[in-house]
This record gives C-alpha cells, sequence and structure tokens, in this order.
C-alpha cells in the first residue's frame, strides 16, 4: 500500500488525510500540538477551557463531501447549526455591526450602519462571489484575473467609504486570529 505523510492536523490536513485514505493510500498525519483540531481546537489553561475557533464554518457541504467520502453521513456525528448574527464588531462609539445571514441581510444591515456604502459594498459581494465561482467550481487559471490573492484590506478599501465598515469587511475576510482586536485598537473612537 502506498504512503502519504500529511503535515498538520488541522481542518485542512485532516481534509487532506481523509481525501488520501479514502483514495486507498496509508496516511500518517504529524502536527505539532497535542490535539487534532488546528484553529478549531480547544485549550485549557488556569481551569478554564477556550474554543479556539472556528469563528464561522461558510463551506458546510465540505464537511458533507469528506463523510460522504468514506461512507458515513455528517448529520450522524456532527449537527451545524444556523447562528445569526455570525459575529457582532462593537465599536468604542457604541454603534456595532451584525454580521452574517443572507446576501440580502447583510446588505440590509449595510444600509443601517452606512448607507452611503451600500452600493460599494453590493460590487465587493459580486467580486467575492465570483472569487468563490472560481475557488469552488474550478474556473483554473482565474484567480490571477480576480486578482483574489490581494490582502483583504485593498478590497475594503475600494468599495466601502466609511472607514468602521472597511473595519467590519476587513475583519470578515481576514478572520484571522486576533484580526478583530487589532482592528478594534486601529479604529477611531468616532468610527469615520
Amino acid at each position: 500500500m502506498n504512503r502519504a505523510v500529511v503535515i498538520g492536523a488541522g481542518f485542512g490536513g485532516l481534509a487532506a488525510a481523509l481525501r488520501m485514505r479514502a483514495a486507498g493510500l496509508a496516511v500518517d498525519v504529524f502536527d505539532n500540538q497535542k490535539v487534532v483540531g488546528g484553529r478549531a481546537g480547544i485549550y485549557r489553561t488556569c481551569g478554564y477551557t477556550f474554543d479556539a475557533g472556528p469563528t464561522v464554518i461558510t463551506a458546510p457541504f465540505l464537511f458533507d463531501e469528506l463523510f460522504e467520502l468514506l461512507g458515513k453521513a455528517r448529520s450522524a456525528y456532527v449537527e451545524f447549526r444556523p447562528l445569526m448574527p455570525w459575529y457582532r464588531i462593537r465599536f468604542a462609539d457604541g454603534r456595532s455591526f451584525d454580521y452574517g445571514g443572507t446576501r440580502e441581510q447583510l446588505i440590509d444591515a449595510v444600509r443601517r450602519f452606512a448607507p452611503a456604502d451600500v452600493q460599494g459594498y453590493t460590487r465587493l459581494l459580486t467580486k467575492v462571489e465570483e472569487v468563490y465561482r472560481v475557488g469552488f467550481r474550478g474556473a483554473r487559471g482565474q484567480a490571477l484575473r480576480l486578482r483574489s490573492f490581494h490582502a483583504a484590506r485593498f478590497a475594503a478599501d475600494g468599495h466601502a467609504a466609511q472607514r468602521s465598515l472597511r473595519i467590519c469587511v476587513r475583519v470578515r475576510i481576514h478572520k484571522g486570529r486576533g484580526a478583530a482586536a487589532r482592528l478594534f485598537v486601529s479604529a477611531p473612537a468616532s468610527g469615520r
């Protein structure tokens, strides 16, 4: 039997290992942490348990696909529950922005938060949807044309006039651990 080695036991590493195992390879997975899960793991310190993420699962169908590769149904093991909002961003001036839901719900949230940015945010959603189609539907060679490699701040800055809305968009696109905290610190009290 052919063997494969996967370095990293986060979602990506585990998904790769499962796909290779379903293809008939023997797979060894290595990680520098004591537990699997990467950003989806938990850690304990000082008697407390912390959930390290993920903030939101944006592509639950990928989990279904992995379970199906192994002849299983995800719903028999894990229940995904939709949350609304996905998260709430609070600003020092007392305003907040609820992120999540359908395209229409997001546009309504932008309309309430920064009415002048609805058109730009709608353009950004259209661009992100095109990048999604390329990434998940396999239109190879298109990623460079779409400039999908650009940093989130450039995408947000090009589509939102109000600085606090750009911060909301960056947090959603970036989603790095601690990104929200760094962006809150850089946001002015007025949020504009």
